[in-house]
Order: C-alpha cells, then sequence, then structure tokens
C-alpha cells in the first residue's frame, strides 16, 4: 500500500510562474508514484492572478494528475485551518522553505504537540547567502526567535546540494540531513535533437527566472554592456520585485545597438521545452540556486549553460557544455565574447555534451531509492 505525504507549496500545478518549487514536487510526486501517493496543499490561483483557475473547486481535495490537491483561497491559511489540514489520513508532513507561513504554523503546531506526524523539512534554497542577504534583517530576526523556540529541532532534514547541508548545519545545528539533489524533468529520459543553429558572431541568450535580486538579471545587463558582438537576450519569468525591474529597464535602455534584450513575462513550463533549443546559450547569473530547474531542463534539451559558480552544477567547461563562472563582470564578459566566436561544429558538440552531462550527473534510479529509504527510514521512527 502507497505511503501518503502532505505537503505545502503556496502555488502548484496548474500554475507556473512561481518556478522551481512548483517542479520539485511535481517531479517527486512523478517519480516516486509507484510508492508514494502526494497530497498537495496550495492557493487556488498563480502568483499574481485575481480569479482562481478552471475546474476546480477551492476549500476542497482535486484530482489534479496523480496527486490530489487541496486549494484554498487567499495567500495564507489561518492556523486553525493548518491544523484541521494536518489531521487528514497521510503518513508524514513534507515542509518546503524555511520562511514558508505554511512551514512556520506547521511547526507551532508541532511545537504544542498537536501534531503526531513525522516531518520532513527542505530549505528549498532559502539558507543560501543570496536569499537571505533579501530582507536580511527580518530573515535573522526570525531565525534567532526560531532557535529560542526550538521550532526546528527534532526534524528530518533534506538538503538538495552539499552547501545546503552545510548551512543547516551552521545555522540550525543540526545533524540528521540527508544530501538528496532534485528529481529532474521526465523529459531527461527521452531522445533529444542535436541540431545547432549557432552562428559565428552572433549569439542568442535565452534567461528564464522570476525578475528579483537574487537572479542577478541586472549584472548580466552590465555584462552586455562591454560586449562588442551581435547579442540577442530573451528573458522569460514573471515581475516579482518591481523596483528592480524598473532600474533594470532603465539599464536595458542605454544598451548599444548591437544588444538587444526583450522580456515575454511568465512562460507555461510546458512551453520551455519548444522554445529552449532555439537559443544558443541559457544564461543564469544567479546569487544562489539550490538546484536550478531551468538550468537543468536547458541541459535536458541540450541546451548549453553559461551560470555563475552558485549552484551545484560546475566543472561545465571540462565537459564542454557550458561554462559555470564567478560572479565578476571581467570574468562573465570574457565568457560571453567566447560564446560568440563559437560556430555551428562546436556548438552542435556542446549540445550533444549538454544531454550527457545532465544524464551522468542525475542518476534518477538511484535518486529514487535514496528519497524512498528516507522517507521509509523516517516513518519507522
Amino acid at each position: 500500500m502507497k505511503k501518503v505525504i502532505l505537503t505545502f507549496n503556496g502555488v502548484y500545478l496548474p500554475g507556473y510562474k512561481a518556478g522551481g518549487p512548483i517542479r520539485s514536487i511535481a517531479n517527486l510526486g512523478f517519480y516516486l508514484s509507484e510508492s508514494i501517493s502526494l497530497k498537495v496543499v496550495a492557493m487556488d490561483r498563480d502568483v499574481g492572478d485575481l480569479v482562481s483557475y478552471e475546474n476546480i473547486q477551492s476549500e476542497a481535495w482535486n484530482k489534479i494528475g496523480i496527486e490530489n490537491v487541496y486549494y484554498h483561497k487567499g495567500e495564507k491559511l489561518t492556523i486553525r485551518q493548518i491544523f484541521n489540514l494536518t489531521r487528514g489520513k497521510h503518513d508524514l508532513i513534507l515542509l518546503n522553505g524555511i520562511f514558508s507561513d505554511y512551514t512556520i504554523k506547521t511547526l507551532i503546531l508541532n511545537k504544542m504537540k498537536l501534531i503526531s506526524t513525522p516531518i520532513v523539512i527542505m530549505p528549498r534554497g532559502d539558507l543560501s547567502n543570496g536569499a537571505l542577504s533579501i530582507k536580511n534583517k527580518k530573515k535573522r530576526l526570525f531565525l534567532k526567535f526560531s532557535k529560542i523556540m526550538k521550532l526546528y529541532k527534532n526534524l528530518k532534514w533534506i538538503s538538495t546540494s552539499s552547501e545546503e547541508e552545510v548551512q543547516i548545519k551552521n545555522i540550525f545545528r543540526e545533524k540528521n540531513i540527508e544530501t538528496l539533489m532534485n528529481f529532474p524533468d521526465k523529459k531527461l529520459l527521452q531522445e533529444t535533437p542535436l541540431v545547432s543553429y549557432k552562428e559565428e558572431g552572433k549569439l542568442r541568450l535565452i534567461c528564464i527566472s522570476r525578475i528579483t535580486p537574487v537572479k542577478n538579471i541586472l549584472f548580466l545587463i552590465k555584462c552586455l554592456e562591454k560586449i562588442k558582438g551581435r547579442v540577442t537576450l530573451d528573458i522569460y519569468g514573471p515581475v516579482s520585485d518591481e523596483a528592480y525591474h524598473k532600474e533594470i529597464i532603465e539599464t536595458v535602455e542605454k544598451l548599444p545597438k548591437n544588444i538587444s534584450v526583450e522580456f515575454h513575462g511568465p512562460i507555461e513550463h510546458s512551453k520551455v521545452e519548444e522554445i529552449i533549443p532555439k537559443y544558443d546559450f541559457f544564461i543564469s547569473p544567479t546569487l544562489g540556486e539550490n538546484f536550478g530547474h531551468t538550468i537543468v531542463e536547458s541541459l535536458i534539451n541540450a541546451c548549453p549553460v553559461i551560470i555563475s559558480d552558485q549552484t551545484p552544477w560546475n566543472g561545465l567547461e571540462n565537459s564542454m557544455c557550458g561554462w559555470d563562472i564567478p560572479l565578476d563582470e571581467n570574468k562573465f564578459v570574457s565568457v560571453l565574447n567566447k560564446a560568440i566566436g563559437i560556430d555551428f561544429k562546436t556548438h552542435e558538440k556542446m549540445k550533444k555534451n549538454s544531454k550527457e552531462y545532465i544524464k551522468r550527473t542525475i542518476k534518477v534510479d538511484d535518486l529514487k531509492e535514496d528519497y524512498l529509504n528516507v522517507f521509509l527510514s523516517v516513518l519507522k521512527g
């Protein structure tokens, strides 16, 4: 009989504007579906939307694909609503994020001994230096309070990178940690066209990202100011920070004529695999990713990547499928100039290497077994 896991996320399918966390949960449910059944609690609409999804029932459980999803109205649940949901039929609770309202209220209930179900928590990148630098004082104050209250004590932790494991140990002094990367998109298992349309002297870049300081897009625009070749950058993703978006727009308007930057807004996940192969490189100068779903999906779709060294994906240049670079403008500019000079034959090899790199790095069968072992060990106590 399948074990049932209750989990919470602000936005879930069919939403897509919240990016990685949606994919993390959906992929977990897909790969473990033979042994695990997911019950997901989320808002009844996507980020920023004023109306709920079509063909769903709010304040009720809905069958969405292979998961049961409880869609609620409003951005937050009361602590009583969370209490009622945690009293349902499930074997384990999986919490996503440190600062999530769901997480905090669930842990308060747990501290009050009103939850008897075992709890597993995944920080989902909340403890990275880049994430903590945003609303820094508020987050630091909360972490101090949470440690005094011992909210995060006696939980099972799953980190998705060795860096995140260190962050958990440093901040919470916890040792009950397993490090398991997120599951990739199921398209990892499918064949991918490897035809290149790269033109020497030109560069077509795609960035799929929320417009927020942690994604560091302004840094990228400033790097493009120094490029001599012809560059097209298409940015897909919702605006999460209006002031930051305005600053980016003002900088884009000052770019030389050889650089073209366009904003396309949010993109549905189902269209990502159609769009990515049209570009020469995926680019992300992120301040920190515990996984980076769009990076992984680019490699899965045989698109080489140019990224910062603040992600789990390294050794890209040696594998000839891109570059992972320190956040230094001169180094980024140097790599972009190299990329401009690549011809289609070299680029075709990079495309092939991209798919091989990610298949070699993520061993899905081992990952499935490791996740199941963690969940079952928690249930056994």
